[in-house]
C-alpha cells in the first residue's frame, strides 16, 4: 500500500513540475495516468480540464470540469473555469449561470465578476454589467481591466463623462493599457464628429 501511495505522490509531483515548466503535454499524460487509477481525483480532474482548455480541447475541458463538479459542488474556481470554457464555445447563457454560482460561493471573486460584467455588456444588459464591474472594483481596486470595461459600458449607455473618469483610473493603474487609450480616443473622435 505504501508503495502505491509513494508512486501516486511521485506521479503527482512530476505532473505539477511539468505544468510549472510549461510542459503541458507531459503534465496531461501524468494527470491522465493518475485519473486512470483514481477516477475521483479532484486535482487530476481540475488540471486535466485546465490543460485541455489551454491546448484548445474545449469539449474535453468541459467533460473534466463537469466530472469535478459532480464530486465537489463547492469549488468556485472550477465553476468559473467551466464558465470560461462554455463562453469560448459560444454558450453564453450556460456560462452566465456558472459565473453566478462562482460569485455565490465566493462573493469577492474578482475574475468571475469581470466575466459577468463582460457577458452582461455583450448581451445588452448594461445596468447589470455596471453593477458587476463595481463589485469587481471593490474586490480589486488595483486592476485596470474593470475600470476600463466599466468605462466602455458607461460610454455605450451615453455617460461619456463618467466613462472618461473610469478610463483615466485604468490608466493611472497601468499607463500603457492600450484598451483604455484606444477606447478613450474612439469616444473623443466620435464626440468631435458630433460637435460636442
Amino acid at each position: 500500500m505504501k508503495h502505491k501511495t509513494d508512486k501516486l505522490l511521485h506521479t503527482r509531483e512530476n505532473a505539477r513540475a511539468c505544468f510549472r515548466s510549461n510542459n503541458l503535454t507531459e503534465s496531461m499524460v501524468l494527470y491522465a495516468r493518475i485519473l486512470s487509477k483514481h477516477k475521483k481525483d479532484l486535482e487530476a480532474l481540475q488540471m486535466l480540464g485546465t490543460l485541455s482548455q489551454r491546448t484548445g480541447r474545449l469539449e474535453e475541458a468541459e467533460k473534466y470540469f463537469r466530472a469535478f463538479l459532480k464530486i465537489n459542488k463547492k469549488n468556485h474556481e472550477v465553476f468559473y473555469q467551466l464558465g470560461t470554457v462554455l463562453q469560448s464555445m459560444k454558450r453564453g447563457n450556460e456560462a452566465l449561470s456558472l459565473f453566478r454560482e462562482a460569485v455565490r460561493l465566493k462573493r469577492d471573486f474578482f475574475d468571475a465578476w469581470v466575466a459577468l460584467g463582460n457577458l452582461y455588456a455583450w448581451s445588452g444588459k448594461l445596468g447589470e454589467s455596471i453593477k458587476a464591474y463595481h463589485i469587481a472594483i471593490k474586490a480589486r481596486s488595483d486592476h485596470p481591466v474593470p475600470f476600463c470595461n466599466l468605462g466602455n459600458v458607461l460610454a455605450d449607455s451615453g455617460q461619456s463623462g463618467e466613462a472618461y473618469v473610469q478610463w483615466e483610473k485604468s490608466l493611472v493603474l497601468d499607463p500603457g493599457y492600450s484598451s483604455a487609450h484606444s477606447n478613450m480616443l474612439l469616444c473623443m473622435n466620435y464626440e468631435n464628429r458630433l460637435g460636442r
